[in-house]
């Protein structure tokens, strides 16, 4: 269930923007909204609780919303951030806190693609691929955490920083299943998370593997397809 947390020193901001929510978020997706106009709160709450999305206004009386996001960043760096506010002049000062977007109280009909994003973003986190140790087991393994996929024959093995199963499948396979999730084809025998590259060379990728480094082979007619795949990741 995705946490969502909002905050405004104005009690009928944070109800309006719950309401918009409720209308905006696809009712498959479960959420739990904790709804606050006590900046303190939001700081309580990133340590108590993983807060997957924050909306908060800049301008508070007891403190701002930069602070607030500063002090909660320091408990959960992966806090999706939007900024709400009057002000069009916070813009540039608000990128120092690398918030996902800037929507203004004046055009609040912005929320919804940024919340519609941040949303299929979040989604990946939780997403999981059910593996197949057995005719009668199945593990479960979040997509995010796996780094990589080596096809050996008849199976496949998976690969995450801490473990690694290998069951009957194929790359093809898989590769349709995770299709538009952030995995590219390097090589016939691998099938790469971008988000793990460290670096591309001219006929090996570098991947992060927790603290250790490996270097994974990119065959000359998929490079491309790897850079344009990794380019959009930055995006």
């Amino acid at each position: 269930m995705l946490q969502i947390v909002i905050c405004d020193d104005e009690p009928d901001i944070v109800d309006l923007i719950s309401e918009r929510l409720d209308i905006i978020i696809d009712p498959m997706i479960k959420y739990n909204c904790i709804k606050t106009t006590n900046p303190k709160e939001v700081i309580h709450l990133a340590r108590e609780k993983d807060i997957d999305l924050l909306l908060i206004d800049i301008e508070m009386p007891e403190m701002n919303g930069f602070e607030t996001v500063k002090q909660a960043k320091i408990q959960n760096d992966k806090i999706l951030v939007i900024f709400v506010t009057n002000k069009d002049l916070y813009v540039y000062e608000s990128l120092k806190y690398r918030p996902f977007r800037f929507i203004r109280k004046s055009h609040l009909e912005e929320m919804e693609e940024a919340v519609l994003s941040a949303i299929l973003l979040l989604k990946r986190k939780i997403e999981e691929l059910s593996i197949p140790i057995n005719t009668a087991q199945h593990v479960k393994v979040k997509i995010e955490d796996i780094i990589y996929f080596e096809s050996l024959h008849n199976n496949v093995k998976l690969v995450t920083i801490n473990k690694e199963f290998i069951y009957r499948s194929t790359l093809k396979t898989i590769e349709i299943e995770l299709d538009g999730k952030g995995f590219v084809r390097i090589h016939s025998a691998y099938l790469l998370n971008v988000k793990y590259i460290h670096l591309i060379k001219q006929k090996d990728v570098e991947i992060y593997l927790g603290d250790r480094k490996k270097d994974l082979p990119v065959s000359r007619i998929r490079r491309s397809d790897l850079i344009s795949e990794y380019n959009k990741s930055l995006r």
